[in-house]
């Protein structure tokens, strides 16, 4: 911090407005019910603390503005891809990765770890701190980049663009190859053996609202993300601190495991995650025709802030955070409800593959009102349903499309099947017995 009073009170007015835009930024991602921001910007107050403490707060603005923009950015547009591939109906895959770990593996390492450590489907010690690690990559890898900065400055510029060219090719794939997980592939389309989706149980249990700031987009598993950072850490780890790259590696493996473990991710995804890492890193710390850019940025960022310097980066990041906050607008409320699939999906991942093909075309024609096309699919369909919450919902949409095809006796018989009602299906079943009633005294 610098001890002239009035560079002092230059570099107060700037926390302070930083501040300000910070608090300002929040409250219009609350006020548009987008929460994604919660995985790691809600750490960058304690940022400019230590920054402050370190007596490099204008450095700090300089050096992390625009990267901490361009987070916000990626985050915005990682559930603004979602919105994307559900309006213009893009193709969703599945089944490629499904065949890959098989031919790679000879099976499912998911399904393998589960059976052998979740056999008793019972959450304890072990599954709790997994789905810890798995939470900890949307911050630790800002805690790194702090590191790095405090001790190697010259060398945080080659960080940010190995990060940033990590995010941009990442959020890329998820619009090219959107890819469904394997706890949805087992849960929900039933194209495996059950697979427990361990994390969200955690989450609906100790923080139930949470789900809405992981969930942004539930069909980016193709490259796994989680494996790209700790995998560009741990090779930053070893290139600028030597044998503590060791800890990062042990870091590195824990999450792969967890990920693997929790049924986040295919082993796969885990391995196109590492590539797209070592990429990031070969363009940032060997490709020679950006090293002469990289070395003079870091030569800047290891040196004193130059009057002037905060203009260009500041003006960058409020263009980035404009951006985020209107793509955030157009996602938010529109990345919740989970996967449903098209028409196309089912025939291309599901005919011939799943017994939930018929329910998935039941529940496409039950949004169209066209219930009597839904009514037989969801009768041939419930009995191999493997999800009871699933199968508590089909036998719903088949009462109501009994219901609406005069079909009051399946409609009744459905929803005492049922057993606990909500009101509205309760108003429905006595307007079916009602309906029932009337031929009867016609004779």
């Amino acid at each position: 911090m610098s001890s002239n009073p009035q560079e002092l009170r230059r570099e107060q007015a700037i926390f302070a407005g930083l501040a300000t835009t910070y608090a300002v930024a929040l409250g219009v991602f609350f006020a548009l019910g987008n929460f994604g921001f919660v995985r790691n910007t809600l750490v960058i107050p304690s940022f400019f603390i230590v920054a402050a403490l370190a007596g490099r707060f204008r450095a700090f603005v300089r050096d992390w503005s625009v990267f901490l923009g361009c987070i916000l950015l990626f985050d915005s547009c990682r559930g603004l891809i979602y919105v994307a591939i559900r309006r213009l109906e893009l193709p969703v895959y599945m089944g490629y990765v499904i065949d890959a770990e098989r031919a790679v593996f000879g099976g499912l390492p998911t399904l393998s770890l589960q059976r052998h450590l979740f056999a008793d489907s019972q959450i304890g010690a072990m599954e709790r701190a997994l789905v810890a690690v798995h939470a900890s990559h949307f911050v630790f890898f800002l805690g790194f980049g702090m590191l790095v900065w405090l001790f190697r400055p010259q060398w945080f510029p080659r960080l940010t663009l190995s990060f940033i060219l990590v995010m941009g090719v990442g959020i890329t794939a998820y619009l090219l190859v959107p890819t469904v997980p394997p706890w949805m592939a087992s849960a929900q389309f039933q194209m495996l053996p059950e697979i427990t989706h361990i994390s969200s149980q955690i989450y609906n249990v100790s923080l139930p609202t949470i789900s809405r700031t992981f969930d942004t987009n539930p069909i980016a598993a193709m490259p796994s993300l989680h494996a790209a950072f700790p995998t560009l850490m741990t090779l930053l780890c070893f290139r600028l601190f030597g044998k503590w790259g060791l800890l990062m590696l042990g870091y590195f493996a824990t999450v792969v495991f967890a990920i693997v473990y929790l049924g986040e991710h295919y082993v796969v995804d885990v391995l196109a995650g590492v590539v797209l890492a070592l990429v990031g890193y070969l363009v940032a710390f060997e490709w020679q025709r950006v090293k002469s850019r990289l070395d003079q940025a870091g030569q800047i960022a290891a040196g004193p802030v130059a009057p002037g310097a905060l203009v260009r980066p500041l003006v960058l990041t409020a263009i980035l955070l404009t951006l985020a906050v209107g793509l955030g607008g157009v996602a938010a409320g529109r990345t919740t409800g989970g996967f449903l699939p098209d028409q196309g999906f089912i025939a291309r991942e599901l005919d011939g593959k799943s017994p939930v093909a018929d329910y998935f075309r039941a529940v496409l024609a039950h949004s169209e009102r066209d219930f009597r096309t839904a009514q037989p699919l969801l009768a041939r369909a419930i009995p191999d349903i493997r999800d009871s919450t699933m199968r508590r919902r089909a036998q719903i949409q088949l009462a109501e499309s009994a219901f609406h095809n005069g079909d009051f006796a399946a409609s009744v018989r459905v929803l005492e099947e049922l057993g606990r009602l909500s009101p509205r299906l309760v108003e429905m079943q006595a307007q079916a017995k009602a309906g029932l009633a009337r031929p009867a005294v016609a004779r």
